[in-house]
């Protein structure tokens, strides 16, 4: 049997959906050309070093982001990321 989805439903799923997505373009916006994993978790407001990692590892491969330095040899021993230029639409 096939459900029928109410517009009312269909329309606050998709109103959702853009909001999710604007709020997702606005902090990445933030970021800088150039940054690290503590400019990740400022502009994206993430409280943890597990999400921080889930989330650069998903702009990784999206081809959103990609790493310029592993740390070693840095003062502050962070990985060094940055834009791509590709955007998303």
């Amino acid at each position: 049997m096939h459900e029928v989805v109410p517009s009312a439903v269909r329309a606050a799923v998709r109103m959702l959906t853009m909001t999710c997505m604007t709020v997702f373009q606005v902090s990445f916006a933030r970021l800088p050309e150039t940054f690290t994993s503590e400019d990740v978790m400022r502009c994206f407001g993430l409280t943890s070093d597990g999400t921080v990692r889930s989330k650069t590892r998903r702009l990784i491969s999206d081809h959103l982001i990609e790493k310029v330095s592993d740390g070693r040899g840095t003062t502050t021993g962070l990985s060094t990321f940055r834009k791509t230029g590709v955007q998303m639409l």
